[in-house]
C-alpha cells in the first residue's frame, strides 16, 4: 500500500512540475510592447480570471503531492512571486502587478480546497 501512494505522490510531483514549466513558458515569454495604457474593467478581471486558471492546477498537484495546504501555497506563493519580479526586472513587454501575485496566490488554497475537499 505504501508503494502504491509514493507511486501517486511521485505522480502529482512529476504533475507540478509540468505546471510549473507551463506557467514558466506562459508568463516569462517576451511579448511586443502594447499601446495599450491602463487596465480597463473588463480587461482586469479578464486578466484576473487567467492567473487564477492558470495556478489552480499547480495548487492542487502541489498539495497532492506535499499533503499540507501549508506548503503548496508557500511554494505557489513564491513561483508566483518569482515570475512577477522576472517581469518587474527581467522580461521585456511583460507587465508584473500586485493583483497578478494576488490571484495567482488565491488560486493555490482555492484549487487545493476543492480538488481534495
Amino acid at each position: 500500500m505504501r508503494e502504491v501512494l509514493a507511486r501517486a505522490r511521485r505522480g502529482w510531483w512529476i504533475m507540478a512540475a509540468g505546471c510549473t514549466v507551463l506557467i514558466l513558458v506562459a508568463t516569462l515569454s517576451p511579448e511586443p510592447e502594447s499601446t495599450w495604457a491602463g487596465c480597463h474593467w473588463p480587461w482586469c478581471q479578464l486578466d484576473f480570471a487567467q492567473n487564477l486558471v492558470l495556478f489552480a492546477p499547480l495548487g492542487a498537484s502541489l498539495l497532492l503531492a506535499t499533503r499540507s495546504h501549508a506548503k503548496s501555497i508557500a511554494v505557489g506563493a513564491a513561483l508566483s512571486l518569482m515570475v512577477e519580479l522576472l517581469q518587474l526586472h527581467v522580461i521585456p513587454g511583460r507587465d508584473a502587478s500586485l493583483t497578478d501575485w494576488i490571484a495567482n496566490t488565491i488560486a493555490e488554497p482555492t484549487a487545493s480546497r476543492t480538488s481534495v475537499g
